[in-house]
């Protein structure tokens, strides 16, 4: 399930999460997740508020968790691609980001987020280039992010 954490309160969990690491949370909003691409195929997200409460946890066995799609299926199209999670790891990677475009808002309404978007291509081992779209939200940090 993708969770989000708003500007306002990151600071608050910046030093007390890191990746690979199992939490509890407690007090958050479940909220129907509107974007057209996202990370999972849950339908639903976490949204923290001020009072959201996250808390150490044991490691769980993740072997029913990891759902992933080899990018070679992703290339071939063979799989659908509205829901695309990019997997990468020491042992693992899944490629380069090798072309990155410019920002784009391709709404009329230029204060509306969700018309933003940013092409970029991702290169596997073999040379293969995937085209890839970032939009909305999504497009913005990568933007700021990347850069």
């Amino acid at each position: 399930m993708e969770a989000t954490i708003d500007r306002r309160y990151a600071a608050v969990y910046l030093d007390s999460m890191n990746e690979k690491q199992w939490k509890t949370i407690s007090t958050f909003i479940v909220r129907k997740m509107s974007e057209r691409i996202r990370p999972t195929t849950n339908p639903y997200g976490i949204r923290f508020m001020d009072n959201t409460i996250v808390t150490r946890a044991e490691p769980k066995q993740t072997i029913l968790f990891k759902n992933l799609t080899p990018l070679d299926y992703i290339v071939e199209k063979s799989v659908p691609y509205n829901i695309l999670v990019v997997y990468c790891n020491d042992a693992e990677i899944v490629g380069a980001i090798v072309e990155v475009g410019g920002l784009r808002n391709t709404s009329a309404n230029m204060v509306d987020v969700n018309g933003y978007a940013i092409t970029f291509k991702i290169m596997d081992r073999y040379k293969v280039l995937l085209t890839c779209e970032a939009l909305g939200h999504t497009a913005i940090d990568f933007e700021e992010n990347y850069r």
